[in-house]
């Protein structure tokens, strides 16, 4: 797991291929199914990432990606969101209650990030399962699981991940205007 502290007071925790708990639910669903191009690693990333400002400042979300060569890019959906227990070791702790699960409103955000990035064909091959969510009761947004989702895309389509290259992606959204997926575009070629 890599703890960072950031620029602006941002946190993020990040699991690499590591399981926190156990969130999914019996049944998964597809959400999406798309063609792509774009090849990349098998991998688990969870990312919980923590902002000082009053409102939208806490997710936690985690994608299981398996690589094929398929050409086809699939999004399962498998988060139990009726679980609904407290995370008692959440970044935000000290300011909200976090549960474990996810709400409707939050998972718009989710889906407007994949639709953008479907639509910038920079979905990889493979099958991408969302297997674990977490949420602040006062302090979550759709927007922040946009731009969490936006994270994790970028996290899936690199390399080799280190501490720097992780700490790079996940300052970059919070430091500058453009999408993610536009600094990808640059960060592509570096990493891949």
């Amino acid at each position: 797991m890599y703890k960072l502290n950031l620029e602006k007071g941002v946190k993020a925790n990040i699991w690499l291929n590591e399981n926190l708990v156990e969130c999914r639910c019996d049944d998964s669903k597809i959400i999406m199914e798309e063609q792509t191009n774009l090849f990349a690693k098998s991998r688990k990333i969870i990312l919980e990432l923590f902002l000082p400002r009053a409102h939208s400042n806490y997710a936690l979300l985690g994608v299981d990606f398996l690589a094929n060569g398929a050409g086809r890019s699939i999004i399962k959906w498998d988060i139990d969101c009726l679980r609904q227990e407290r995370y008692s070791n959440a970044i935000a702790l000290s300011f909200d209650t976090v549960i474990w699960g996810i709400l409707d409103e939050f998972r718009e955000g989710i889906v407007r990030s994949l639709d953008y990035h479907r639509k910038e064909h920079m979905l990889p091959s493979g099958t991408v399962t969302y297997i674990i969510s977490a949420y602040g009761e006062i302090g979550s947004s759709a927007d922040m699981f946009r731009r969490l989702n936006d994270i994790l895309l970028s996290l899936l389509i690199c390399g080799e991940l280190n501490e720097s290259i992780i700490a790079k992606i996940v300052q970059e959204e919070f430091s500058i205007k453009p999408r993610l997926c536009d600094i990808r575009r640059k960060l592509y070629g570096q990493y891949i």
